[in-house]
């Protein structure tokens, strides 16, 4: 299994356990998960099919995001507008174009600031209200990423986008 990790921070954010695929000119990967029911006297985390299906259901049972739970994101409750959005991102994005334009280049960086204006103008912009923020566990506000999460039509799976250049692969 390879888990993917907060490049600046260490923070563990999701593994390859979870289908994913790159957009926006391989700049951001997009992670499905979906809804689980979680048991928060056991933390038992059940398939939203097998819980309806248990006879004996436990009492305390809460609705989960399985890669937020599973890798302990903390939500961003302060982030209640795109500018907000914006404040809060900014400062990890200073470090994230610093280490694309020394690792790869003026050419990757310049595509960098496009394909990221696409992303949180056209995609994120446009859907605000359906969207979730969240950090590593750490909440290292000065130097984690931000991950965007998005409800899904169906109510059962959501999306969660991390920054592909932020991002370290360890094997376990």
């Amino acid at each position: 299994m390879i888990v993917f990790t907060d490049a600046f921070t260490d923070d563990e954010l999701f593994s390859d356990s979870f289908p994913q695929k790159t957009e926006f000119g391989g700049f951001i990967i997009n992670v499905s998960s979906k809804m689980m029911k979680k048991d928060d006297d056991e933390d038992i985390l059940y398939d939203r099919k097998t819980f309806d299906a248990m006879d004996n259901k436990p009492d305390n049972v809460i609705d989960v995001d399985q890669v937020v739970e599973t890798f302990r994101l903390q939500e961003l409750t302060s982030i209640a507008k795109i500018k907000d959005c914006v404040a809060t991102i900014t400062p990890y994005l200073t470090a994230l174009k610093k280490k694309i334009q020394t690792n790869k280049g003026e050419d990757a960086l310049k595509s960098f600031n496009e394909e990221l204006k696409k992303f949180l103008m056209d995609q994120v912009g446009k859907d605000f209200s359906n969207y979730k923020f969240y950090m590593g566990e750490s909440m290292d506000t000065d130097n984690g990423m931000v991950v965007f999460q998005k409800y899904n039509d169906d109510g059962e799976t959501t999306q969660l986008y991390f920054f592909a250049d932020g991002l370290k692969q360890i094997k376990c």
